[in-house]
């Protein structure tokens, strides 16, 4: 039950900070220096990933997951 909550609170909190960063893309008052959209983005890929790790140890023979896992890590290796 744990494991299950974990995974999801940890795709709840990427999906947070992709809005944030949606919102400051289109609300010009809420402006944002390079370096906090690249800290933004990079912590969402961190959250996307580390679910996609804790999913994937859970679920046995889940071989879309773990291709998901590596698209997500070469997204998060390419925004750093």
């Amino acid at each position: 039950m744990f494991k299950k909550i974990s995974i999801i609170l940890l795709y709840i909190i990427a999906i947070i900070i992709l809005l944030i960063y949606g919102i400051a893309e289109v609300i010009p008052k809420f402006d944002l220096s390079g370096m906090n959209r690249a800290i933004l983005l990079c912590s969402s890929c961190a959250f996307l990933y580390f679910g996609g790790l804790l999913l994937s140890k859970y679920i046995n023979d889940n071989k879309p997951m773990k291709t998901n896992l590596w698209i997500f890590f070469i997204l998060y290796v390419l925004l750093l």
